[in-house]
């Protein structure tokens, strides 16, 4: 699958839980976790240090998000993440975005479920409708160039 139809199946998704959304409510994490909320979408926050978060259950591990959430937005080091290869790769989710500067080349070589969806490399503020802001200047210079994926 190319990375345009993987990014766009991922955005299609109702339900998707956000690694690494922070108590302070000022990191990357929560900046994605309140973009997607906002589009509409049920998202799942997830922290091992937080029990609530804006009011939700904050989940303490991918082991305890519920069976039926099969999409990840990684908005975390993917080294702080327990268990990191044997989940990625277990079929448990299905789509898998790991956000600029999580995930490192050696992880990413670990990533073997031909099942799974992983996406990396790409901000999701350049996809999530509307577009907004530095993203949108910023989307139509990498459409301009052609360095939008295929």
């Amino acid at each position: 699958m190319k990375t345009s139809e993987k990014i766009a199946d991922f955005l299609h998704q109702d339900n998707i839980a956000v690694v690494g959304v922070s108590g302070s409510g000022k990191k990357f994490g929560d900046m994605v976790f309140k973009e997607l909320k906002k589009s509409g979408k049920r998202v799942f926050p997830v922290n091992p240090k937080l029990n609530i978060y804006n009011g939700l259950k904050c989940f303490n591990s991918l082991d305890e998000i519920p069976q039926e959430i099969k999409t990840l937005m990684i908005c975390t080091k993917c080294s702080k993440i327990q268990n990191f290869t044997e989940i990625m790769n277990s079929g448990r989710f299905s789509n898998i975005w790991f956000q600029q500067g999580t995930i490192s080349s050696p992880e990413y070589a670990s990533l073997s479920n031909p099942g799974v969806s992983y996406i990396m490399g790409e901000c999701v503020f350049m996809y999530l409708e509307p577009v907004e802001s530095i993203h949108k200047f910023h989307r139509a210079v990498r459409r301009f160039f052609r360095k939008m994926p295929a």
